[in-house]
């Protein structure tokens, strides 16, 4: 009876495997947020916010978008390759920033009008070595279909960024302890991931050599050529409401839009991203060995919808009560901002899984036109409504709004690439 219950699927199988150990994860920190809500201020959370969204700017030059080539070679020479070219990349980055703050840690700190965010910064060469560290070896354990290993990967950091974040919190009241949380337990599951990784290939550093580092660089040049600035404007553009509500606003409305982010995307993300990275390696075999993937996307984009639909559906009717009786009274402002941000969060969690396409198809010019449109349309609707003097909860409609819009357009993108047809951006109909 209980032979019949285990699912037969491999692709299921990845899946769960990986949703078991994201779920773990993900969970933490949804458990502590309760705890942490009652021990750091809004100011706090918008401090942390601010360091974060920094990071995940960064992080898009990291690795040079290298680590995205590592499941595409048919050996696994070539793939270690990549993997030692995209960790050399973030030790370069690294440096670099560390001597830019050196410098300018004063401006960037006025700029963002957040006076406690200044000595912050120097932590930031750590966090962008090590989570372009991860990055790459994330990649290659995928490649290997070690699923099992990111789950651990992924449970050691988010516990160890729970930890601290309540001991600096709690212990030593520090208003700064979920940044140091953030830095540390990220550092300290990339140092796991790399010794499971080197464990299970002791001959890793064999067959690299700085010619083959060379010439996988120039092989997949497309990768940093369009990638880096494609994914840049989309993570700027959607960090960009993070530093301009600091800007426009104040700490707190960051604190409190932070929170919505964090509360919806992390369990949203246990499934999406357990299938974004099983769905990347089935794709990328797929069109290698076929040329298209359209049966494996539409039973994937079905199975997003059915999972979705009523969560979300929910989540706009009662977050408000929800945040408030969870997180207490004055988080409520939180819930309504998840409340006019649902229809977005729903469509982004169906679309991000299936926007891989783009990459695997090889057909990054295309991510790139739409990234670009993203991003000068967040642009426009933020300093519009400043101008105009919009208040917050009207603008993040207006944002809403115009996300939605976007996630239709890459599906619809993703669609068209998964049977392998042409794109006509200004002829839709064809």
């Amino acid at each position: 009876m209980i032979s019949k219950l285990k699912p037969k699927s491999e692709f299921t199988k990845n899946v769960l495997t990986l949703m078991t150990g994201t779920t773990i994860a993900q969970a933490i920190p949804i458990a502590i947020s309760p705890i942490l809500t009652r021990i750091y201020t809004p100011e706090d959370f918008g401090l942390f916010a601010l360091y974060a969204s920094i990071i995940m700017i960064l992080s898009v030059m990291a690795t040079g978008k290298y680590e995205l080539a590592i499941t595409i070679p048919k050996n696994n020479i070539e793939a270690k390759n990549i993997v030692m070219l995209s960790i050399i990349i973030s030790v370069i980055l690294s440096i670099f920033i560390l001597l830019v703050l050196f410098i300018f840690s004063g401006v960037f700190a006025s700029l963002l009008k957040n006076k406690h965010i200044e000595d912050l910064l120097f932590l930031l060469p750590i966090s962008i070595l090590s989570t372009g560290i991860y990055q790459s070896m994330n990649y290659f354990t995928n490649r290997e279909s070690k699923f099992k290993r990111l789950a651990l990967s992924r449970v050691v950091q988010s516990f160890s960024v729970a930890f601290i974040s309540l001991f600096f919190g709690y212990i030593i009241y520090l208003n700064c302890g979920m940044v140091l949380g953030s830095v540390f337990g990220q550092l300290l599951s990339t140092i796991i991931l790399v010794k499971l990784v080197l464990n299970d290939n002791k001959n890793f550093l064999k067959n690299i050599s700085l010619k083959k580092i060379f010439i996988v660089a120039k092989k997949y040049i497309k990768f940093p050529k369009f990638l880096i600035a494609s994914n840049f404007i989309n993570t700027f553009s959607q960090q960009l409401p993070i530093f301009l509500f600091s800007i426009y606003y104040s700490s707190a409305v960051v604190g409190y839009y932070m929170l919505s982010q964090r509360i919806i995307r992390t369990p949203s993300a246990i499934l999406s991203n357990a299938v974004a990275d099983v769905f990347r390696q089935k794709s990328s075999y797929q069109f290698s060995n076929f040329g298209n993937c359209s049966l494996l996307y539409n039973q994937t984009i079905k199975k997003l919808l059915f999972i979705s639909i009523i969560p979300f559906s929910l989540l706009f009717i009662i977050a408000p009560d929800f945040f408030s009786f969870i997180f207490g009274a004055k988080w409520r402002i939180a819930g309504e901002y998840v409340q006019i941000m649902s229809p977005m969060f729903f469509l982004q969690f169906i679309s991000n899984p299936l926007s891989m396409l783009t990459v695997i198809a090889n057909k990054q010019e295309y991510d790139i036109w739409w990234q670009s449109i993203f991003g000068i349309g967040t642009l426009i609707i933020l300093f519009g409504t400043h101008y105009l003097h919009i208040n917050i909860q009207s603008t993040l409609m207006y944002l809403t709004g115009f996300y939605s819009i976007m996630y239709i357009i890459i599906l619809y993108l993703t669609y068209k690439i998964s049977r392998n047809d042409n794109i006509n951006f200004f002829k839709w109909s064809k």
